[in-house]
């Protein structure tokens, strides 16, 4: 009787155990890991680019969101800075060699109307200089070059000299956030939907048209400098067909990768460090190809994990983990991929939808802006801390992480909010 009991013990056991399996494989094509795979990531030396702790948007023209340095452990605010009145701090936080953070505010108070400012902060919190444009609404995030200019997109590109005076005003006009190459050529999308490279000199070296245009959410250079990722639509402005398109430093189209039903990108991909592409693209609840698609160098599929929405961007962190923001059955989550796109862990977040996308750091600690709170979760998918923020914001411009840890994060407000931006110092 006990050896018959032990037997269908052991039947039932077994049976839990394939039945978790077979969940497991259910969620994720390749079937369940015995572990993490790890793939592990190198910090890109960019030349064109300033020796600083985070000098472009998501850190480096891979976008990769992941900090060289270890962020904050306390989870505290430090100080606040406080725009001019109506001033609106988007879409990304960048950080000089001196540790000066530069940042966009838009639709400040100006005499005679309203217009964009460049404002440089230092590392406690004051007001070093603040530089207007003709604009009211300059476009993107700065980028802070290899000789401490900082280029700005104010419809038309511009650097600002690091003592806050114009230094040159190009004529070419750009319709995308900029990225640039590691020789110092930029690269953006154009009003009419043409990719182009520009050298410092504002000389456009090429224009390139595929499909109907390329989309308006820019370019992502690969690790190796030799290649740049890309969407276009079938039309200009549309979205009723999306390809992945990756083309050379010649300005020729490599090869293209089409989307299919899950048409619909809202940022460029991004690349980790052997070159493959990451990206979320969404459609109708019956697309095969909905969810999260890693492409390789080769423009091949290398793995999809399928959910029915997700964030803008993905972080990527030191042994090849994707971070980003997934809808998992009745919850919003930070979800930890492995490099091989199998879930390693899920941070739910209830009904808040984030307003940044996230962060990490050397370590694995993922930042992310929780509805009007900024998180911090673990490498296991433990919470850290959460800091609270002003109520009323609709956005968090990128934040970005200094050398000494620090995590700066700046606010958009909405109706009903606080009248200006605010930049939190969190340590």
């Amino acid at each position: 009787m006990m050896r018959e009991t032990i037997k269908a013990s052991f039947v039932l056991v077994f049976a839990l155990v394939l039945l978790v399996l077979s969940c497991a494989r259910d969620k994720t094509p390749l079937g369940p890991a015995e572990g993490p795979a790890v793939c592990p990531q190198q910090d890109i030396p960019w030349p064109s680019l300033a020796n600083s702790p985070w000098p472009m948007y998501r850190h480096d023209p891979q976008l990769t969101g992941r900090s060289p340095y270890t962020g904050p452990r306390r989870g505290r605010i430090r100080w606040t800075f406080t725009t001019e009145p109506l001033g609106l701090i988007y879409p990304g936080i960048v950080i000089g060699p001196d540790g000066t953070i530069y940042f966009m505010s838009n639709c400040e108070n100006f005499p005679g109307g309203q217009r964009g400012a460049l404002y440089a902060v230092s590392p406690d919190g004051e007001l070093r200089w603040r530089y207007y444009f003709e604009e009211a609404w300059p476009a993107d995030t700065p980028i802070v070059l290899a000789d401490g200019g900082i280029l700005v997109t104010s419809l038309r590109p511009c650097i600002i000299n690091p003592d806050g005076t114009l230094r040159k005003q190009w004529s070419a006009l750009a319709w995308s956030p900029i990225n640039i190459g590691a020789d110092g050529t930029l690269y953006f999308v154009d009003p009419e939907g043409y990719l182009c490279a520009m050298t410092q000199a504002g000389c456009v070296v090429w224009r390139l048209l595929a499909d109907g245009g390329f989309t308006r959410e820019g370019v992502t250079v690969s690790p190796s400098g030799d290649m740049l990722y890309a969407f276009t639509n079938v039309t200009l402005r549309s979205r009723e067909k999306q390809s992945l398109c990756a083309v050379g430093l010649d300005g020729t189209v490599r090869w293209k990768f089409e989307l299919g039903e899950s048409r619909e990108t809202y940022s460029a991909p991004v690349v980790d460090a052997q070159g493959s592409a990451i990206f979320c693209a969404l459609g109708p609840d019956s697309a095969p190809d909905r969810g999260v698609t890693l492409v390789s160098r080769e423009g091949r599929l290398v793995w999809r994990y399928q959910v029915s929405g997700a964030g803008e961007e993905a972080a990527i962190g030191r042994q090849g983990d994707f971070f980003l923001e997934c809808d998992l059955e009745a919850t919003r989550a930070l979800v930890c991929l492995d490099c091989l796109g199998r879930p390693r862990w899920a941070y739910p977040l209830g009904r808040y939808q984030s307003k940044a996308a996230p962060i990490c750091d050397r370590e694995g600690v993922t930042y992310l802006c929780r509805g009007e709170e900024v998180i911090a979760v673990g490498p296991a998918g433990t919470p850290l801390w959460s800091v609270p923020l002003e109520a009323g914001i609709t956005r968090i411009a990128g934040p970005a992480i200094g050398s000494d840890g620090t995590l700066y994060v700046g606010t958009v407000p909405g109706q009903g909010g606080p009248a200006s931006g605010r930049i939190y110092a969190i340590e």
